[in-house]
């Protein structure tokens, strides 16, 4: 726990074996926040993901805000 320095987020699908957006995935958010928490993780995290326009970047942090419980 007291390693961990930043996390990178983004999607992943176990069943397609490829990287999504971050809300297309098959990643269990809420065990990840859980397990943050566990670890009492407070550093930075910033979204893995490609460029954008302004939509493609709004849409990016609403799903980092629902991936980790902030709306």
């Amino acid at each position: 726990g007291r390693r961990i320095m930043k996390l990178d987020i983004k999607g992943f699908s176990r069943k397609e074996d490829k990287f999504t957006p971050i809300d297309a995935g098959d990643i269990d958010y809420a065990d990840v926040r859980m397990a943050l928490l566990e670890i009492n993780y407070h550093g930075w995290c910033a979204a893995e993901v490609g460029s954008g326009d302004l939509a493609n970047l709004q849409g990016v942090a609403r799903a980092m805000d629902e991936a980790f419980g902030l709306v």
